[in-house]
């Protein structure tokens, strides 16, 4: 958010550079603006209209999420933020970049894995156990992993983390969920960002919010 007005192209370019200092694709946080320009030919939304609600076309809500646990927020957190501001000197200098139209995204994992503190993990614990349901639990699984695998997360830590999740929810394939973390820690490390990680997490967590709003 812009405390005075942006042309479209510099709101972009900082937009994906933010992704990409962040390691994220476009395909995972839907960014706007969503082009420089209106040209009349293909002319996308470009504002975003807010509070939040239910998108009609595409039958989907839209919500301000925390980002540690996922869990919607009430519209009111807007009042919480605050503007950026640029010189003209800036704006001038990113108006004269090139289109930036995509994100270079960085494919090597890190080099050394650290154990997560205690309540970090008790909170992922606490975080998956939510999702932890028949059906979806080898899912979930395999999303935790790609993604601690990326983060630098240890195999030690993993395996508390799923550990702590089989005794929460009363896994009773407690010993396939430990082995699965030591297979993945062992064998998968190699695919890098081919792994499965936060956007399999944050689809798993989308679907139960859809199917929590179609109960209501």
């Amino acid at each position: 958010m812009f405390s005075l007005p942006v042309h479209a192209k510099v709101a972009r370019w900082l937009g994906l550079r933010i992704l990409e200092l962040a390691n994220l694709s476009p395909k995972q946080v839907e960014l706007f603006p969503k082009q420089s320009e209106l040209d009349g030919l293909r002319s996308y939304g470009n504002l975003v209209k807010l509070p939040l609600g239910f998108h009609r076309v595409e039958k989907k809500w839209s919500r301000f999420l925390d980002p540690q646990t996922f869990e919607p927020l009430p519209n009111e957190v807007l009042l919480d933020c605050w503007g950026l501001s640029f010189s003209e000197a800036d704006l001038a200098k990113i108006m004269s970049f090139e289109e930036k139209k995509n994100v270079q995204l960085k494919l090597c994992l890190p080099k050394n894995f650290k154990p997560l503190k205690n309540r970090e993990e008790n909170r992922v614990a606490f975080f998956l156990a939510k999702y932890w349901q028949p059906g979806q639990r080898n899912r979930v699984e395999l999303a935790f992993l790609g993604w601690a695998i990326k983060k630098g997360i240890s195999f030690e830590s993993a395996y508390r983390i799923i550990e702590q999740v089989v005794r929460l929810t009363n896994d009773e394939e407690r010993a396939q969920r430990l082995q699965l973390v030591k297979y993945h820690y062992q064998n998968r490390r190699s695919l890098g960002a081919k792994l499965l990680g936060i956007s399999g997490l944050r689809e798993i967590v989308k679907e139960a919010l859809n199917e929590r709003l179609e109960r209501t």
